[in-house]
């Protein structure tokens, strides 16, 4: 009895910095003898017992205590309609002894919320840590909603118990196979509420299990696009945050590649027409079948170089085009290179040797940038088979169509030449002093970089490159 005094003393005492008057209904009066020999600094306690008007008349006129007034009644509370205290009974709060009432003052529960609240989750409350956190929290004229949506946020230990915040919090439980947070919701009596939240953000219908959840929302997110989702669109934002969420984005990575082997996704969406599946951003296999679709449409000739650009640009800023990054690269390059191997070798004419090098200079320097660019990225193909399968072609189709054509075309040129001497090129015995006399004439430092074979194409592309570059520029 003397620890459960002290600990009503404590709590009316702190309620007191809040309110200053409070009224305490102990109907049978089983507190009398506690309230009796109850002293708080600065209150002067009163008893209601058929004498409200001289109480009200003493509350108004007589001295006033510097904190407060305590009115204890051992009768239940009257009716409004007869209770003449009542507006200083609105002005201040109501008090109960029993422990779910404690709480509730404890924790600024109004105590008409005491039995939808604390009653229904008195394992939260015999926490006095999750007290505490709650008391901090708990703001004047909260609904039992928002009270509730707070609990599960100390439960879950987050900032705010949103639908979509204790789905991730629950999804990365999961699948690190550890119970904590859950537990703690299902001792709380908090769990069900989660459900509710999820079951109408999502429309989620099936049982009640976190993995069971993620499963059906990724399989929807798929459906959505190869055929039809059931899900609501909130489950497919939630989804596409989940992915670009930097806290939680990893672990959505760690999902898609455990169910994809499990529900066997790369079967389901083998032969799904190319235009869906550059929209699926769920499964890293999406960019593997991606890959493949290429390599079969590319070797055959029967794809565009348009098409395959357009494919590419659709999935390189996808989350997992790094799955196939370069399989995928190393097809769009053989693309061009036969593209541009078709329409620039054929009917290939060459006069001087003049028109000869501008006409490389111009445009065919570009077959042989793509035939380097393949071979980069073959070499860093997630996908040897794929790659492997084409290079043949590759290497066959630049050296008879291309290298073997342009040979044809240029040998008889420059065998006919008396010297060799290109209208407005300048030749490296007068570099100097076209390109560097001029420099050290005006008395400036001039760097000049020699590289043996630097292929011209190379040497295009760093141009290009350098001209991107803030402050920089080429002649």
């Amino acid at each position: 009895m003397a620890d459960n005094k002290i600990k009503i003393q404590n709590v009316l005492s702190e309620q007191f910095n809040k309110h200053r008057f409070i009224f305490w209904y102990d109907e049978d009066g089983t507190m009398e003898e506690l309230v009796t020999g109850m002293e708080i600094e600065g209150v002067e306690i009163l008893t209601l017992d058929h004498n409200a008007f001289s109480l009200k008349y003493r509350i108004q006129t007589g001295e006033q205590p510097e904190r407060g007034f305590l009115i204890y009644s051992k009768e239940s509370e009257p009716e409004p309609e007869s209770n003449w205290l009542l507006d200083l009974q609105m002005e201040g709060m109501k008090f109960c002894a029993d422990m779910a009432s404690l709480y509730a003052t404890e924790c600024n529960i109004p105590l008409e919320l005491k039995s939808r609240i604390v009653d229904e989750h008195i394992e939260f409350f015999k926490d006095e840590k999750n007290r505490t956190k709650l008391a901090n929290i708990i703001r004047p004229r909260m609904s039992g909603a928002e009270v509730i949506s707070t609990m599960l946020a100390v439960a879950a230990n987050t900032a705010l118990a949103t639908y979509d915040q204790l789905t991730y919090i629950l999804a990365d439980e999961c699948i690190n196979e550890k119970t904590d947070i859950i537990d703690r919701l299902e001792k709380y009596n908090l769990l069900s509420t989660y459900w509710e939240m999820a079951e109408q953000a999502f429309g989620y219908v099936k049982e009640r299990k976190v993995k069971d959840l993620v499963i059906v929302l990724f399989k929807d997110e798929l459906a959505s696009i190869i055929d039809n989702g059931v899900l609501t669109n909130e489950a497919h934002i939630f989804m596409r945050d989940w992915r670009d969420s930097r806290q939680y984005g990893a672990m959505y990575k760690r999902w898609a590649e455990l169910l994809e082997v499990e529900l066997g996704v790369m079967q389901q969406i083998q032969g799904e027409p190319i235009e869906r599946l550059v929209r699926v951003e769920t499964f890293p296999c999406v960019d593997k079948v991606i890959a493949k679709y290429l390599h079969k449409e590319v070797k055959n000739e029967t794809i565009t170089t348009e098409k395959v650009e357009s494919i590419v640009d659709d999935r390189r800023n996808k989350i997992f085009f790094g799955v196939a990054q370069h399989t995928i690269n190393a097809m769009l390059e053989a693309r061009r290179l036969f593209e541009d191997i078709e329409k620039k070798m054929a009917g290939l004419s060459i006069t001087s040797a003049d028109e000869g090098f501008k006409m490389y200079v111009n445009e065919l320097y570009v077959i042989d940038q793509h035939y380097r660019h393949f071979f980069h990225e073959a070499k860093l193909a997630e996908s040897t088979n794929l790659v492997n399968d084409i290079i043949p072609k590759v290497e066959q189709t630049y050296t008879n169509k291309f290298l073997s054509v342009l040979a044809n075309k240029w040998q008889p040129i420059v065998d006919a030449m008396d010297k060799w001497q290109i209208t407005g090129v300048c030749t490296q015995r007068s570099f100097f002093s076209t390109h560097v006399s001029p420099f050290i004439q005006k008395g400036k430092r001039l760097f000049v970089i020699i590289s043996d074979a630097l292929r011209y194409e190379t040497m295009k592309e760093l141009e290009q490159r350098i001209a991107q570059e803030n402050r920089m520029e080429t002649t």
